[in-house]
C-alpha cells in the first residue's frame, strides 16, 4: 500500500503536533522528521502486543505509520477502511481492544501519543540544535569583524613629515655604512685611486 505525505505548508510550519492529546509545544521548523525510532523490546513486552492475532498487528502498524504521517486517523470504520485501502469488514474485525489500547480516540480520530511526544521531542531537540549553531555563526562573524578592525585600528599611517624623516635616517645611515665616507691615509686612497683606474701615473 503506497502512503504518502498529504500535509499542507501550514501544517509543516505549524507551532505544535495537530494532536490533541500532544502537551509539549513545538518550534517552528522546516520540515518533520522522515522516520522515528522502534523499540522492539518495549512494544514485545507489551501484554496487548503479544496477544493480537497476526491481522491485528498489521492493522495496528499500518495505523501507526499514518499517524506518524498525517497525525491521526478516523475512528469512524467507513472512513477508516478507505483511508487505509481495505475492505470494512477487515478493519473491522480487526480494530480489537488490544489494538486501540496503543491509541487515543478524541473528537472522531485515533492518534499516537507516543509517536506524537516522540516526533515533538525530536523536533523541539533539532530546532534547538539549529538556533544554537545560528548564534555561533553569529558570534563567529561578529569576532571575525572585530578582529579585521582591531588590526586595521593598529596600524596608522605615516604623514609626509615622518615619511621624509624616515628617508633622511635611511640616506644617513647607508652614508654612515659606504666604506668611501670612511677616513683614509694618503697611501690608502691612492692605491684604492690605482685600484679603480683614476690614478694616471705611469707604473713599471
Amino acid at each position: 500500500m503506497e502512503m504518502t505525505n498529504s500535509k499542507t505548508p501550514e501544517d509543516i510550519f505549524a507551532t505544535k503536533l495537530d494532536s490533541p492529546s500532544n502537551n509539549i509545544p513545538r518550534l517552528v521548523t522546516k520540515r518533520d522528521l522522515p522516520a522515528y525510532l522502534e523499540y522492539a523490546s518495549d512494544i514485545l513486552a507489551s501484554i496487548n502486543y503479544r496477544l493480537m492475532s497476526l491481522s491485528e498487528r498489521g492493522l495496528w502498524d499500518t495505523m501507526r505509520k499514518e499517524c506518524w504521517v498525517n497525525g491521526k486517523v478516523p475512528s469512524n470504520l467507513d472512513d477508516l477502511a478507505q483511508i487505509l485501502n481495505l475492505p470494512v469488514d477487515v478493519v473491522k474485525s480487526n480494530l480489537t481492544d488490544r489494538v486501540v489500547s496503543f491509541f487515543l480516540q478524541r473528537d472522531g480520530f485515533f492518534t499516537c501519543p507516543e509517536l506524537d511526544n516522540y516526533k515533538a521531542l525530536k523536533l523541539n531537540s533539532r530546532d534547538a540544535m539549529a538556533e544554537g549553531g545560528a548564534r555561533g555563526g553569529r558570534k563567529t562573524q561578529n569576532d571575525i569583524r572585530e578582529a579585521k578592525g582591531t588590526l586595521k585600528g593598529g596600524h596608522k599611517p605615516l604623514n609626509r613629515n615622518e615619511m621624509n624623516r624616515t628617508e633622511l635616517s635611511r640616506r644617513e645611515w647607508k652614508r654612515k655604512e659606504s666604506p668611501r665616507t670612511v677616513d683614509l691615509s694618503p697611501e690608502d686612497q691612492e692605491w684604492i685611486d690605482d685600484y679603480e683606474g683614476k690614478n694616471e701615473s705611469p707604473h713599471n
